[in-house]
């Protein structure tokens, strides 16, 4: 029953997060390069935040974007950002399952301690092996 709930509680945080998205984040999230570039170009800083404190690398992480991920690394999007609840990008690609994702952060300087927050939530949660990235 408490994981149930505790499960509960994790989507509906998600869930209010992706209400609360940006126009950064939704091109992130959506994988709309097209629109992602347009906005930093006119000037979007590109950690900008959501309510949520979520920023487009996190939200491009969550969705399992991983060209998305590349485009946001490659103009200088902070790998180790956390969010209000202390999620790192690290947390999004593991939540999606995208290794790649994983793979780029990594590549780009995030270290796997990056992933552990007040919740204790780590690669090994998710039994991820980092030599097979």
């Amino acid at each position: 029953m408490l994981r149930s709930l505790s499960a509960l509680v994790f989507w509906s945080g998600f869930a209010a997060a992706v209400a609360m998205a940006g126009p950064l984040q939704d091109a992130a999230r959506s994988g709309d390069e097209v629109a992602l570039k347009a906005l930093l170009d006119g000037g979007a800083a590109i950690e900008e935040k959501n309510p949520a404190g979520e920023t487009a690398l996190v939200a491009a992480c969550l969705a399992g974007r991983p060209e998305t991920v590349a485009l946001l690394i490659q103009r200088g999007a902070d790998v180790a950002a956390r969010n209000d609840r202390g999620m790192t990008a690290l947390h999004g690609a593991s939540y999606s399952g995208c290794t790649e994702c994983a793979r780029q952060l990594l590549v780009a300087g995030a270290s796997p301690g990056d992933a552990e927050n007040r919740f204790k939530v780590t690669f090994q949660t998710f039994d991820w092996r980092l030599n097979d990235l």
